[in-house]
């Protein structure tokens, strides 16, 4: 039951194995099966719910272990490197051409509380070094679409909300592209560089 992939240069496939056994499974460029790694759990190594990879320019694996609230870093052999955790609840990542990772999701929360799922409770965007230091930030609003998820009423979104992002890619001027599954819709975000004011900023704030 995968969720995503990465492709290497070389043709390499790996696999989120995310609803079915928790693992990442390796394939080689001609679909043969290599190997696989991960179980449940959530010690270095294991995966509670593994939603998104991606590969950097080094050969090295990003895993969105969505409901554990963390993304696993691990090389290409299935070793474990680092775990940014505590941060973002990681719903789907992309990485740049010099190895920023963007993440989207929410921020970090219990997964089932009381017996009830609550997924996420705002809509973030991170972006992290290769080291897993965090550069940036950006929150949009959290939307509306009625007490049904699985039959959402879309009719009340206003552009710029989304409910339930869940993959994310940038260009190459900044601007990322977002798609939200309960909002049934892809927006994309342009990074505001130069603040706009239409009136004069006066010289002392009020008191």
């Amino acid at each position: 039951m995968p969720t995503d992939m990465a492709i290497t240069p070389e043709g390499d496939i790996f696999v989120t194995d995310g609803y079915g056994n928790r693992r990442i499974v390796h394939f080689d460029k001609d679909g043969n099966f290599i190997k696989t790694w991960g179980e449940y759990g959530s010690a270095p190594g294991q995966f509670v719910l593994p939603h998104a990879i991606v590969v950097d320019s080094k050969g090295l694996l990003y895993v969105a272990d969505r409901n554990s609230g963390r993304i696993q870093v691990f090389n290409q052999e299935g070793k474990f490197l680092n775990q940014w955790a505590n941060m973002i609840m990681p719903w789907g990542l992309s990485v740049t051409e010099d190895d920023q990772l963007w993440v989207c999701g929410s921020s970090p929360h219990w997964w089932v509380r009381d017996g009830k799922a609550l997924e996420f409770k705002d809509q973030l965007f991170m972006r992290f070094t290769a080291e897993g230091i965090i550069q940036q930030v950006w929150s949009i609003p959290l939307g509306d679409v009625g007490p049904d998820k699985e039959n959402p009423d879309t009719s009340k979104l206003k552009p710029g909300e989304a409910v339930g992002i869940h993959c994310i890619v940038q260009d190459a001027e900044g601007n990322l592209y977002v798609g939200d599954i309960y909002g049934e819709r892809a927006q994309k975000f342009r990074p505001v560089r130069q603040r706009q004011t239409t009136e004069a900023i006066p010289d002392e704030l009020p008191k």
